[in-house]
């Protein structure tokens, strides 16, 4: 039973098993929510559930200093980049974070090769002249950032053309948003329901998807050269 995961086994178990399964879209999770914001929408809104590779922000390492600070200000444009437990612009940064990894996937760079783990290091634009210098095709940073916006377009209308995700799928599990952290410096601190779904919503503006169903707009697609993936999803109702 164990075997076809949490998920799955809570629906067999029952009796109030699902408040334990741990997962984001049936995807087990192996690290925790609670203690950063951007970690966590990073984690929840991924394509392929829980995971930390497709989004996630490290806003607390160690050694943060205000040098630091006032790069990723640049960076993702938004005032307190380093403040785990700070609501507001996290979801800008998830968005470029998306964008980051997606391009680091797509040349062969280690994640942490690039800011994801040391503002210091790699970000879009030192891949941008990078890929240029490689190919002699003069591309920018928001060149990049443009096919990484197709890609999880691609992604998120692959899920909807074979699942029922939706809104509710992005959101963390129920004993994250009940159950206050119990020791540690962040001893008693717990998501905040309403603070997380706006800022769930703005990722929703950000990436130009209804903030009722999580499904891709037509103008977004089409705006991206997928119209015809627009029209797929017409087909099956999961398109706003």
């Amino acid at each position: 039973m164990l075997a076809e995961g949490s998920s799955k086994a809570s629906e067999l178990i029952g009796r109030g098993s699902n408040y334990y399964a741990m997962h984001i879209k049936g995807q087990e999770l192996y690290e925790t929510l609670r203690g950063s914001i951007g970690w966590c929408l990073g984690t929840t809104t991924s394509t392929r559930g829980g995971g930390h590779t497709t989004g996630t922000v490290i806003d607390s390492r160690a050694g943060y200093d205000e040098n630091d600070a006032n790069k990723a200000r640049q960076i993702y444009g938004i005032t307190s980049p380093h403040l785990p437990l700070e609501y507001d612009g996290k979801a800008k940064m998830v968005l470029y974070m998306e964008a980051l990894h997606r391009v680091s996937n797509s040349l062969g760079i280690c994640h942490m090769n690039t800011i994801w783990w040391d503002i210091a290091l790699m970000d879009i634009v030192d891949m941008a002249e990078l890929y240029s210098a490689a190919t002699g095709w003069e591309t920018t940073d928001e060149d990049l950032k443009i096919i990484a916006m197709k890609q999880i377009n691609l992604e998120k209308a692959l899920n909807l053309r074979h699942t029922k995700f939706d809104r509710k799928d992005d959101l963390p599990t129920l004993r994250d948003f009940s159950e206050p952290i119990p020791e540690g410096k962040l001893s008693g601190w717990k998501l905040d329901e309403n603070k997380f779904n706006k800022v769930l919503d703005e990722y929703y503006e950000l990436h130009g998807w209804d903030k009722e169903t999580s499904y891709p707009t037509r103008e977004t697609l089409v705006n991206l050269g997928l119209k015809y993936v627009a029209d797929e999803l017409g087909k099956n109702g999961k398109i706003s």
